[in-house]
């Protein structure tokens, strides 16, 4: 028994390792001039996609900052599912500027001539296609950001099981009722998130993204939104059969709370350099040990050491009285 007491620091010692969540957002987005800085999971986890190599501010080194492009003129498809030639063909007919050099073409479609991050939507094709369109923009790096509306899309298609609803949502953490006629399928507009029973749902501690979606239940059910960013497998398509094809292009998924922070800011121009937002996306070095754990590990070795010593006492009893 004793022995086995002894086995416990032992046991508890990979706890104090990094955790799942750890290895999932194994990617950051940082924009330049600001305290924003969010984690993100990474394409190459799946093995597929450019690598994220490891840059760390030390030695004087500095991250690659790039313009962060979403939405411009030419770019009319937030869920980057359009084929460069298809955009090209839109803006041309609708646009005076010719011209086919590198330049031209990027003006046309409201691009840098530079490398850029684009950020695109959730939904509307493959991560792969969405990468393999990006990269041919001259993409050097391709956010995908959840969205609430593709969230509930989902969780309420036809074929969508009990399983695939859990992981988009919990009515555990919270839930409540939007107005008989309110339409919750709308979310360009937040008529139904206004409602006090809706308000109710993220009211708790318990919904820490603070976001609610349709559960597709009756009474107009609305549940608390699970908004972590998840791992994006590559999957084969007829217009991306290889990964070869998406090699040159890194690719990052955020959640939806952090992918509407850098829509906010590129709209307010708050933190633009030269009218431009900047953005940096490198690999995460997380903390080789979680202090909660080191804790956890100190507790055990703790009461091992009180166990032995109680365990102990008779044997010192009985070296009492012999002397």
């Amino acid at each position: 028994m004793r022995r086995a007491l002894w086995m416990l620091p032992l046991l508890a010692a990979p706890c104090a390792a990094k955790d799942a969540a750890d290895a999932i957002l194994s990617a950051v987005v940082n924009v330049k001039r600001s305290e924003a800085a969010f984690y993100a999971s990474s394409a190459d986890d799946e093995g597929w996609g450019a690598s994220l190599a490891a840059q760390k501010l030390s030695d004087g080194e500095k991250h690659a900052f790039y313009p962060l492009v979403y939405n411009t003129s030419g770019l009319t498809d937030v869920f980057g599912c359009t084929p460069k030639a298809q955009l090209l063909n839109a803006s041309s007919a609708s646009s005076s500027e010719s011209g086919s050099s590198s330049a031209a073409l990027s003006a046309l479609l409201g691009l840098p001539d530079e490398p850029f991050v684009l950020l695109v939507d959730r939904g509307g094709c493959t991560f792969a296609e969405k990468a393999l369109y990006a990269q041919e923009l001259g993409a050097a790096v391709l956010i995908v950001t959840d969205t609430l509306e593709q969230l509930y899309n989902r969780s309420s298609a036809a074929d969508a099981t009990e399983e695939d609803k859990q992981m988009e949502f919990s009515c555990a953490r919270g839930s409540g009722a939007a107005a008989w006629n309110a339409d919750i399928t709308d979310f360009t507009t937040g008529s139904w998130e206004d409602e006090v029973s809706v308000r109710a749902c993220t009211g708790g501690n318990k919904c820490t993204s603070q976001m609610c979606v349709p559960s597709g239940a009756g009474d107009q059910q609305v549940c608390c939104a699970w908004d972590i960013p998840d791992l994006m497998g590559f999957g084969t398509s007829a217009i991306v059969t290889d990964e070869s094809q998406v090699s040159d292009i890194a690719v990052v998924r955020i959640s939806i709370a952090d992918g509407d922070t850098l829509k906010e800011l590129l709209v307010s121009g708050e933190d633009d350099e030269g009218g431009q937002l900047l953005v940096t996306v490198y690999e995460r070095d997380p903390p080789l040990v979680d202090p909660a754990q080191v804790m956890l590990w100190l507790l055990a070795c703790a009461t091992v050491l009180l166990g032995a010593y109680k365990g102990a006492a008779y044997e010192r009893t009985k070296a009492q009285l012999k002397m």
